[in-house]
């Protein structure tokens, strides 16, 4: 089937609630650009309205044309992760017979909150968020991971102090991607003998030693001491 006469069927389809009679009056090229000025095929109705109709028909049959009239399905599986496909400005769900052969798709895949998108295939092969695909007879398969986000932790100590983190009961040393998002960990700071704790930070911020604090990004620590001012005891008489 030629493809600007199947991408008008389809335009004609998606304005069904619409009657013959209500585009009679009008020319031919004066309701193609119509049909275009529905579909959001430029910035504005005006700037559609002065497009040569030779425009107006291949950016239609670009975007929402196709090649044949066998109609193909797709899926999408996504874990802790969204896919949202486009064809053109309008959104596609997954579904049975939505898609046609040549059509221009824009596929993106946007993590959960505290993931990060670790892999996207569309038909087994790996594909970049935010590019186009082109369907090529045959169905699409869309397939989006996202594994939690890992963070470092670091901390700094003088010689009379030291600073103790714990998940669950459990010691955590420092280190590149220790830490996931959404842990809850303990941070507690302890002074030698004779010494006090003087200041304790956490990414710059004054934090109480003992209490948690849940991760959502990289963690430094500093803690320093102070020395305790020792009475001198009376001298007896």
């Amino acid at each position: 089937m030629n493809r600007k006469v199947d991408a008008l069927k389809k335009v004609c389809a998606a304005l069904s609630s619409s009657t013959a009679a209500q585009f009679q009056s009008g020319n031919v090229v004066g309701v193609l650009k119509e049909f275009a000025v529905k579909l959001n095929c430029a910035a504005s109705v005006e700037e559609i309205r002065a497009t040569g109709i030779a425009g107006v028909l291949n950016y239609i049959a670009a975007n929402y044309g196709s090649e044949s009239n066998e109609p193909y399905d797709m899926s999408i599986t996504q874990t802790h992760a969204t896919v949202t496909v486009k064809r053109g400005n309008k959104s596609i769900a997954a579904g049975s017979d939505v898609l046609y052969n040549g059509d221009k798709i824009t596929i993106t895949a946007t993590a959960a909150e505290g993931y990060k998108i670790t892999a996207l295939t569309v038909n087994g092969a790996a594909f970049t968020s935010g590019n186009k695909f082109t369907v090529n007879g045959a169905a699409v398969a869309i397939v989006a991971t996202a594994t939690l986000q890992t963070f470092d932790l670091d901390r700094t100590a003088d010689e009379n102090c030291s600073v103790a983190v714990t998940k669950g009961g459990n010691a955590v040393t420092d280190g590149e991607d220790v830490l996931t998002y959404g842990d809850v960990i303990t941070i507690t700071a302890t002074a030698a003998e004779n010494y006090t704790v003087d200041e304790l930070t956490v990414n710059g911020a004054a934090f109480t030693s003992g209490n948690t604090l849940t991760v959502k990004g990289d963690v430094e620590i500093t803690a320093t001491s102070a020395a305790v001012e020792q009475q001198e005891t009376p001298q007896s008489p």
